[in-house]
């Protein structure tokens, strides 16, 4: 008597997925030891992301800030610099340094600001500070009125910071500043392909691991 032979279900094999999850099932319908199931839905989810967009870069601009002093005289700013993200629209740092104090800008700095710098290159823009003590707390520095001004498409001050030991306890200073040495570097992210490899040597790994054998008595 010649015995017909049946495959599986159409259904069963329209799905990779499906047939990836269903671990192998034999014709006893028992599972056979193989690699667990969590790696091919790792595999699955990497094939995915190999057919997907890939992955975006961050683009990182920074420059230097060069100050010239006016000329009513005074105490110049001795440099400043900032580095700005592209995809985040938001400052890494925006610092100044001036009479021996440092000055961060980046918490309070906007991108209209950033767009300022960049015309900061061809036209100059303009800084006033101050630094004067006063008479309640003489040994304070700076306790009367301390501030660096930097003037972009708005006023921007700057917060001084840590350690607070200015040059001069009386200071004043003003003029303008431009941009140079301008730079943007591209930080690309681990794309798709990376992924998929990593996903397959760690599917290679457990594959090669532990093999099993089984025999049956029949």
């Amino acid at each position: 008597m010649q015995q017909s032979l049946t495959g599986p279900a159409p259904a069963a094999w329209c799905s990779p997925v499906r047939f990836l999850a269903s671990g192998f099932a034999g014709k006893s319908g028992r599972r056979r030891r193989g690699l667990p199931n969590v790696l091919w839905i790792v595999l699955v989810g990497l094939l995915l992301a190999f057919t997907a967009q890939s992955a975006s870069a961050d683009t990182i601009t920074s420059g230097t800030l060069v100050f010239t002093l006016g000329g009513s005289g005074g105490t110049d700013a001795t440099g400043g610099s900032f580095t700005y993200d592209n995809t985040t629209n938001q400052f890494l740092s925006f610092t100044a340094t001036w009479d021996g104090l440092t000055f961060d800008f980046s918490a309070s700095a906007t991108p209209s600001n950033y767009q300022a710098l960049i015309g900061a290159i061809s036209s100059p823009m303009q800084w006033s500070a101050v630094c004067e003590p006063s008479s309640v707390n003489p040994g304070v520095p700076c306790d009367g009125e301390l501030q660096f001004r930097i003037i972009l498409d708005s006023s921007l001050l700057g917060t001084g910071l840590e350690p607070f030991v200015p040059t001069q306890d009386t200071a004043t200073g003003a003029g303008s500043f431009t941009v140079t040495q301008l730079q943007t570097a591209i930080t690309p992210e681990p794309d798709a392909s990376s992924l998929l490899l990593l996903g397959l040597g760690m599917l290679s790994v457990f594959g090669i691991r532990k093999p099993h054998f089984s025999a049956r008595t029949r």
